[in-house]
């Protein structure tokens, strides 16, 4: 009996070490997991897998397949789990910790099929593992939600995967599992990315970044990396997504995770084609094929062969890709909708470039189809701008017009910078096929700028021999030569599409020299001469005196003018200075007949005499600092010939040289203080401010009083009033004018950026700062900081902000010392009333009172009615030009309209509703009210007296409540104060006159 006893005792003392041994195993490969090396802990608890008690089994194949999957390994985990979970279908036999892992390892299995691309058992498993999870810790309910929510948000149920997501931020929270939360963040920023909203999609992959960088987690960081990158890409901030994406490269390395590195290199394959860097693509993708492993799943090896299409396209092998249409259409087919909807898209793209319409209508309609049922807006998007360009193909300008302005309105919204230049590129070759070579110019100057400020000159210069062909076809071969000559040499070294056209290009050039008689004129020494000249230390109105003479001396001219264009176009050029003219007091025309001026739009007069009968003319139109002004040449004796083509050229790139030229040191270019005012009086300002009411005229003349100090100056108005614009001409009048002006939106960043951004940061400060950044005020050392919408800074922000105001100090987020700044500080803010923000407590007071040295309240164009017309006018004849639109004539009924609708989107929303009437009309056409926005023609009938005297009232109470709710931006709380109803009370009269905030807009 004694030996029995012993023999049992032992056994158990066995196990019991035996048990032991496995935990510590366990806790050793969980060590190794929580710092990302799940080869190691994948080798650890394979190691102690076959001597795992029954009661352990779970636990360590939920630990496997986690590595596995980190691995990238999805079908080693199906394969894995099948067999363990087959033997535990009845989970209600089961204890309540071994049913917790039994979810867990459903949620595993159903995250592997997810990445397989096999839906269906994905979200059986999912569903399954939530039923087991509804008991225990709220953390793993939350990653059962993520999953199930990745799943519906793959189908197109984006309301739904939201809702997934948002329980599982419920869950995370609650357990304070920051990890978790981080990755709930990350996939609500996919919800947005999926709706296009790519800015709101950066800040929850950012929001996720911060949570582990702050935690110290990391362990998938190259999928946040990759994300943040595509994020970053999409919004045209190439330097900081290829920072993330070399980030996610390097993280996926680290971790032996080849199917997430294979990801990254295709983002990166991408990335290159952005830019227009074929051949570095080429490589990428070469890195691609080498690393193609059996971890990499079938949808991967689609994207592949998708982006060696797109990059044969891109380099003309439009033959050899149609070849393998067909084979592309059976691989997407078996991977997923949305792949199908991609090889349309490419098909299409073909179609297009080979002016096959009938081919593309087809597949476009089957595309915008399939991504709008999908809700997949990124796509769908795509196929509109492919139908933008198969309406122009069609001659269907019209209804391409509309697209055109639908999808950049988009763009807009959703600063998506690099679709916005692809857009604008487009329009520009449709309206070169037109033969529209000036509405072609301007696109093409647009999408070349564009590009220029997202930092790559390269993929401008590509661009700027779309505007070189348009000087080419409108004749002014010397400012194309002049282009041409300046990009000739990059531009050769590109891919083989821009090298045919820039040869293209130099051999139109060179026919035309050949033909032109030779100019005789010294290039060289001329533009020698004209940089002394805007060297010199002096008047700026003695160095655009002298810059004309030279102009005329050049071109072999007996008097020259430079005169500014007004408003009125009856009204004679306001001469800025001339050259042997003669005195003032007599006319000299400069109408249609004269060399440069096609337009006879444009006819002038300048108020003077000459000394004698010219015998041929010139004249140039050109921009100085946004106004426009006119160059002016003439000849008079008899034995000079009339200018000709060459030299109109020549004066064009001559008087453009000159009025880039012009320093911006006063508020006119060229004229002094006094006369500043007296066109300021008269309803123009160098800012771009266009005004004629007495109340605006005397806040510029504020702006010019207070524009000498350094105080504080806190602008206060609606959206749109032109807040912006008032700070301009602050700091364009100051002392400061020669040093920067540099703009923040406050509302546009999270305080945790907002706060990097303005103040800096040391490298190192928190996990992605790379290398040391000076912040915005410091850029604005010596000059002028405008912080738009200051009220939407963080108190913690606003706090740092009043420690520099009092101080004149900053401390860069990371560093231990302070560095001294000189600055003036411009604030603006569209809160109806900043002081209920501090008394709510979310505006500082002492900030309040610091910033509000000089208050100014800029009035809403409702309340500057003589300004409205005056804008409308000035709008018109912006967008006429740059639209290529030759209105004959404005109804009455069209300033009716105009007069008649209150703005609540102030000058912003004038200006863009002339611009879309401009679009819309059709040339030498009468502009009327159905070109205008609905909304505008609708506020017509606000205010009429017809009806029964309740009728009346009604609509009288309408008019408050909305009036009442634009003024407090919809915030029904604070709407109800101020009409002293009770928010039940202001909730049933919503309901009752039908008033929500998207219909009123």
């Amino acid at each position: 009996m004694d030996d029995r006893i012993r023999k049992s005792t032992g056994s158990d003392s066995r196990a019991d070490s035996a048990r032991e041994t496995v935990l510590g195993r366990l806790a050793t490969g969980d060590m190794y997991s929580s710092v990302g090396d799940h080869a190691q802990a994948l080798s650890t608890y394979l190691g102690v897998w076959h001597r795992a008690s029954s009661d352990l089994v779970l636990s360590i194949a939920r630990r496997v397949a986690y590595c596995q999957s980190h691995l990238g390994r999805h079908s080693e985990v199906v394969a894995f789990l099948a067999p363990i979970l087959a033997d535990h279908t009845e989970p209600e036999l089961l204890d309540n910790d071994e049913r917790v892992e039994l979810g867990r390892c459903l949620t595993e299995l159903g995250n592997a099929h997810f990445a397989l691309g096999q839906l269906a058992e994905a979200q059986e498993a999912g569903l399954a593992s939530l039923s087991c999870l509804r008991h225990g810790p709220s953390e793993h309910l939350g990653t059962a939600e993520n999953l199930l929510g990745g799943i519906v948000l793959h189908g197109g149920e984006i309301d739904l995967a939201r809702t997934h997501f948002r329980s599982a931020l419920r869950y995370f929270r609650s357990a304070g599992d920051v990890t978790n939360l981080a990755f709930a963040y990350n996939n609500l920023g996919h919800v947005h990315k999926r709706g296009c909203e790519w800015q709101r999609a950066l800040e929850h992959y950012q929001a996720a970044y911060y949570l582990l960088a702050t935690e110290g987690e990391f362990q998938d960081r190259s999928a946040l990396h990759h994300n943040l990158g595509i994020a970053l890409l999409m919004v045209g901030r190439f330097s900081e997504a290829r920072e993330q994406l070399d980030a996610a490269l390097r993280s996926a390395a680290e971790l032996g995770n080849s199917a997430r590195a294979f990801r990254s290199h295709l983002a990166m394959v991408r990335w290159y084609r952005e830019i227009g860097d074929l051949k570095s693509a080429g490589a990428e993708l070469s890195r691609c094929r080498s690393g193609l492993t059996d971890a990499v799943g079938k949808r991967e090896r689609f994207l592949l062969s998708l982006a060696e299409a797109h990059l044969q396209v891109q380099q003309g092998e439009h033959e050899f890709v149609r070849g393998r249409l067909e084979e592309l259409r059976n691989e997407a087919g078996s991977v997923s909708p949305g792949m199908v909807v991609e090889t349309q898209l490419l098909h299409a793209e073909i179609a297009l470039d080979e002016s096959s319409w009938d081919e593309a209508v087809g597949l476009i309609d089957e595309a915008r189809r399939t991504s709008r049922e999908r809700k997949d807006r990124e796509q769908e998007n795509r196929a509109r701008c492919l139908e933008m360009r198969l309406l122009f193909g069609l001659g269907r300008v019209e209804q391409a017009e509309k697209v055109f302005e639908e999808q950049l309105g988009r763009t807009s919204i959703h600063g998506e910078r690099p679709r916005e230049a692809q857009l604008r590129f487009h329009r520009a070759q449709a309206a070169m096929s037109s033969g529209d070579s000036k509405v072609a110019f301007a696109q093409f100057e647009s999408a070349r700028e564009l590009w220029q400020r997202m930092g790559f000159p390269q993929r401008a210069e590509s661009i700027e021999l779309g505007s070189i062909r348009c000087l080419i076809e409108s004749g002014r071969m010397a400012e194309a030569a002049a282009r041409f000559e300046a990009i000739r040499d990059r531009v050769a070294q590109m891919a083989p599409r821009v090298v045919a056209e820039s040869q293209a290009i130099a051999e139109r050039l060179e026919a035309h020299l050949l033909a032109e008689p030779e100019l005789g004129i010294d290039g060289a020494r001329v533009l020698r001469r004209l940089e002394e000249i805007f060297s010199w230390d002096a008047q700026p109105s003695e160095m655009v005196r002298a810059s004309v003479i030279l102009l005329a001396e050049a071109l072999r001219a007996e008097g020259a003018i430079l005169g500014r264009v007004p408003l009125d176009p009856q009204a004679a050029l306001d001469v800025v200075t001339s050259v042997s003219m003669g005195r003032l007091g007599g006319r000299r025309s400069v109408e249609a007949d004269v060399l440069g001026l096609t337009d006879t739009t444009v006819a002038r007069t300048f108020e003077l005499s000459s000394e004698g009968e010219r015998i041929g003319a010139l004249a140039v139109p050109a921009r100085i600092h946004g106004v426009p002004h006119l160059f002016y040449l003439e000849r008079r004796t008899g034995d000079r010939r009339r200018f000709g083509r060459v030299e109109l050229d020549y004066a064009t790139v001559l008087a453009e040289q000159i009025a880039r030229s012009v320093p911006r040191t006063s508020p006119e270019p060229v004229q002094d203080e006094a006369t500043a005012m007296e066109a300021l009086r008269h309803g123009i300002y160098v800012a771009d401010i266009i005004t004629q009411d007495p109340q605006m005229l005397g806040i510029l003349d504020l702006v010019r009083r207070v524009s000498a100090s350094d105080l504080s100056v806190l602008l206060q108005g609606e959206t749109g009033t032109g807040k912006k614009l008032v700070a301009q001409a602050i700091h364009r009048i100051s002392p400061r004018r020669d040093r920067p002006l540099v703009t923040v939106d406050c509302a546009a960043l999270p305080d945790t950026l907002l706060e990097s951004e303005l103040f800096g940061h040391r490298k190192g400060a928190f996990t992605g700062a790379m290398s040391d950044r000076i912040g915005l005020l410091e850029e604005a050392n010596g000059g002028t900081i405008f912080l738009d919408e200051i009220d939407k800074a963080g108190l913690a922000v606003q706090r740092r902000f009043l420690h520099m105001l009092d101080s004149g100090e900053i401390r860069p987020v990371g560093d231990t010392g302070y560095r001294s700044l000189d600055v003036r500080v411009v604030c603006a803010t569209s809160c109806p009333d900043l002081r209920t923000e501090v008394e709510e407590g979310r505006f500082i007071k002492d900030l309040y009172y610091r910033l509000n040295d000089i208050a100014i309240q800029i009035p809403a164009l409702r309340e500057r009615p003589e300004d409205i017309l005056l804008l409308t006018e000035c709008f018109l004849d912006r967008f006429a030009q740059e639209l290529g639109r030759a209105i004959r004539e404005v109804s009455p009924t069209f300033h009716d309209a105009i007069r008649n609708h209150d703005w609540p989107g102030n000058v912003r929303e004038l200006e863009k509703a002339v611009r879309r009437a401009v679009t819309l009309a059709e040339d030498d056409s009468v502009l009327g009210p159905e070109h205008l926005p609905r909304a505008v023609l609708e506020a017509e009938t606000v205010g009429d007296s017809s009806g029964s005297l309740k009728d009346q009232l009604e609509a009288m109470e309408k008019d408050i409540l909305l009036q009442a709710l634009r003024r407090n931006r919809w915030n029904k709380s604070r709407t109800a104060n101020e009409l002293g109803l009770s928010r039940k009370g202001l909730k049933g009269k919503l309901e009752r006159f039908q008033l929500d905030r998207r219909r009123s807009r």
